[in-house]
Order: C-alpha cells, then sequence, then structure tokens
C-alpha cells in the first residue's frame, strides 16, 4: 500500500458550544423567578437592558395594579426568644433568677428544645442547682407549650402536664420506655409493664395531638410563593395556553442618546451592548416558544386531565413521547419542563407531575404510577386497622381487582414516597 504525506482540504459540520449557547440553555430551564432575577442582573451590566417586573401582557394574568394588595401583608413575625422573653415580667422573679433564664432562652434552637446544661452555665457564671431547675420549671410553663424542653420525651411530657392528662402509664412510657414505644413494641411493653395493648395505644393516640417542634411556628424562613410559567385555560371549547410574563426586557430609550457622538470606544461599546439586548431578547422569546410547544403536546396526551382534573386521570407518559412528537432532544423537554409550574383550571401544578412511569396491566391501558399510588392510598384507607394490609396483600388485591401487575417491591418503594408505615406500625388493637 502506498502511503505519502500531503496537505487535503475537507469540509465538516460541527456544534460548538458557544457563551451564549451555554446561557440560551441555561434560559430554557429557569423557572419563571430564576429568569427574572438573571435578566435583572443582565440589566445591572447593559444600559440599554430594563427588566419590567409584574404580570403584564396576559390576556387573563393580573397586572401589577391588582396584586397590589399582597406586598400590604406583613411579614413581621417575633422570634421564638423575642417571644418567650415577653413573658418573662408576668413571673415574680429577682434579678438573678430573670438573668439565668434569659440565658436559658437564648440557648433555644429553632425547634424550641433547651441546648444548655446545668455545668455549662455554671461555667460562664455561677449558679445553684436550686436555681437552675427553679428557672427552667418557670421556662417550661412559656408559651407555646413543651418550649424549654431537654428532649422529644420531655417536651411531650409537659404538654401532657398542661392539659391535665398525665398519668402513670404515659409517664414510664415516655420516661423509661421511649424508645420501644415510638417503634411501636407494644406486645413486649404489655407483657413487661403489665398492661394492655389498648392502653398503651390510647396514650400513643393522646401524644399525636401534641407538637413535637413547638419552636417551629417561629421559623425566620420567608415564605416561598409559586409563580407559573405557563397558563392553561378554556376559550370557546378549546385549550389555549400562554406564557404567564412575570418579568418583561424592553430596550432604556434614554441610553440610545450615547450613540451617534462620534466616539469610537463609545460606538463600540452600545454596538455590543445592543448585540446583546438582541441576543437576550431571542433566547427568551426561543424559550417562551419552546415551552408552549411541550405544553400544547403535554395538554394532548393528557387532555383527560385538562378536563376533569383528577390526577388519577394522568396517563403513562414519558419525555421521550413528547421530543418524538415535536421532534427535538428528550434533554431539550427536560430542560423545559425543569422546575416550572403550570396553572391549570384545576389549580397550580409542577409540569413534571405529568411524567408518570407507566406499570403493566392485563388490560389494553398501562397504568402509571401516580395511579398505582391513588390506588394505595385508597387501599390503606379503607383496610381493616386491626389486620392492615401487607405490601404482598396490596400487590395481589391491585392484581386481581384493577388488573395492575405490580411487586411486592414496588409496592413497598411506593408506601414509603407516600409517607405511609408498614402494615405492623398501622395496626390497631
Amino acid at each position: 500500500m502506498k502511503m505519502e504525506m500531503g496537505l487535503f482540504q475537507q469540509q465538516s459540520l460541527k456544534l460548538a458550544m458557544t457563551p451564549e449557547l451555554s446561557q440560551a440553555i441555561m434560559l430554557l430551564q429557569y423557572p419563571a423567578m430564576e429568569l427574572t432575577a438573571f435578566m435583572e442582573s443582565k440589566a445591572l451590566d447593559n444600559p440599554l437592558i430594563e427588566v419590567e417586573t409584574g404580570y403584564q401582557s396576559s390576556s387573563r394574568g393580573w397586572s401589577q395594579g391588582d396584586m397590589s394588595w399582597i406586598h400590604q401583608i406583613s411579614d413581621e413575625r417575633p422570634d421564638l426568644h423575642s417571644y418567650l422573653k415577653g413573658q418573662i415580667p408576668f413571673k415574680e422573679m429577682d434579678t438573678h433568677e430573670q438573668r439565668i433564664l434569659n440565658y436559658m432562652i437564648d440557648n433555644i434552637d429553632d425547634n424550641g428544645y433547651l441546648r444548655l446544661t446545668y455545668e455549662e452555665i455554671n461555667a460562664v457564671f455561677p449558679v445553684l442547682q436550686t436555681e437552675w431547675e427553679m428557672a427552667k420549671s418557670i421556662l417550661q410553663t412559656l408559651e407555646p407549650a413543651g418550649a424549654g424542653a431537654e428532649s422529644l420525651s420531655d417536651c411531650l411530657l409537659i404538654q401532657a402536664r398542661r392539659d391535665d392528662n398525665e398519668s402513670a402509664l404515659l409517664n414510664v412510657l415516655l420516661k423509661d420506655y421511649f424508645t420501644a414505644f415510638v417503634e411501636k413494641k407494644w406486645k413486649e411493653l404489655s407483657r413487661t409493664l403489665g398492661v394492655s395493648v389498648v392502653e398503651i395505644q390510647r396514650v400513643f393516640d393522646q401524644i399525636q395531638s401534641y407538637n413535637p417542634r413547638p419552636g417551629a411556628a417561629f421559623g425566620s424562613e420567608r415564605s416561598q410563593y409559586s409563580v407559573p410559567d405557563v397558563r392553561v385555560y378554556s376559550s370557546k371549547g378549546k385549550l389555549v395556553a400562554e406564557i404567564v410574563e412575570s418579568s418583561r426586557v424592553r430596550i432604556r430609550e434614554f441610553a440610545i442618546g450615547i450613540e451617534g457622538q462620534h466616539d469610537e470606544a463609545a460606538e463600540r461599546y452600545m454596538h455590543q451592548k445592543r448585540m446583546e439586548y438582541r441576543w437576550l431578547q431571542k433566547a427568551i422569546q426561543q424559550r417562551n416558544e419552546t415551552l408552549l410547544h411541550v405544553t400544547y403536546a403535554i395538554i394532548e396526551k393528557q387532555l383527560d386531565y385538562f378536563l376533569t382534573g383528577k390526577s388519577d386521570s394522568i396517563k403513562p407518559l414519558v419525555m421521550k413521547e413528547i421530543a418524538d412528537v415535536l421532534e427535538i432532544h428528550e434533554s431539550t423537554v427536560s430542560r423545559a419542563v425543569r422546575d416550572k409550574m403550570i396553572e391549570t383550571p384545576f389549580g397550580t401544578i409542577p409540569m413534571r407531575m405529568f411524567f408518570s412511569s407507566s406499570l403493566q396491566t392485563d388490560q389494553k391501558a398501562d397504568a402509571s404510577a401516580l395511579k398505582v399510588k391513588k390506588e394505595i392510598e385508597k387501599l390503606v384507607g379503607s383496610e381493616d386497622k386491626a389486620a392492615p394490609l401487607s405490601d404482598q396483600a396490596i400487590s395481589d388485591y391491585l392484581k386481581q381487582n384493577s388488573g395492575i401487575v405490580i411487586s411486592r417491591r414496588t409496592v413497598s418503594k411506593y408506601r414509603e414516597q407516600l409517607g405511609i408505615p408498614s402494615s405492623a406500625k398501622r395496626r390497631r388493637y
């Protein structure tokens, strides 16, 4: 074979990941709030870009004026420490006792539990054991009930005392056998304590009404509001989808005056920023068009839900089906629905809820995982609590009565996702 060196020309096409393309991909996966934050960061760097926030240019949406009332709702809430300290003046205490109590309140965590020991406070300033116990007893009389407890069992016991529901059995169970009690090893406890399982169950039912985290209501987290990205509504007998524009990019007119001043550096700068502005407008328009196309494809596949609003009417659907219909890549569909919310006539829900794996049935159509979860919830809700259904019994029931072929392991997985305990822990005596 003859081999020789030479120079040859060859044409080829390849896709380069430019910064603009990378940002366009990011824009597609941004939900409404993140998109607004991104555009505002761009507006700080580009004098041509101005961001208008609020629901605008939406034929069925809210205007900024319609939402003005929501900004007048107070977001100020007293924190747990201030709330507890505000009750101290109503207690008969001297200055030293108030100092001890204030220091104890400063060492209460966000859940309302006291994270301080006698040895730790005594290392800061001298405190007698009797003074420590007195301050702790006063602390545990403050609102909310259960605040100042040193453990979960202590917290529940304080609330039982506050309700005058403390009993000898409750004391023993919470103080000496708490782990076995909450793990529902009631038959062992029944033999050990010489009481019936029914009595233990009554104590368990009693503490179910108590708050294990009394300080959680005073959390400092701000409320998070879900802003829909797409709105679907019925118009003249047809389902219509539209983009909910919580923010909009437009050009600042005053910045245009910088151009035309015969300054080459200024001209280059303004040309670069104008190109950036045009690219941003185009990228947002492309994002919105892709999102609309995906939404209409979802409506076509999940029409029963948009007509009835019943979650069990959602059919099995994978992203590849939407990608094949729209002739785009599956990853594009994934980015389009990532963290997005859709406003329907039946409420605002995540777009990912419409994608559910299929499970085999002995009927023509397969069942979605969402539908199977609803069936499991329904079965557990109507079961005999004295003899709850095991995972295998649920699997057998679904196969015989609903034609859904599902293994015991899958039932167990779905049950855990739904927060339903095992049959042993659902049993009532």
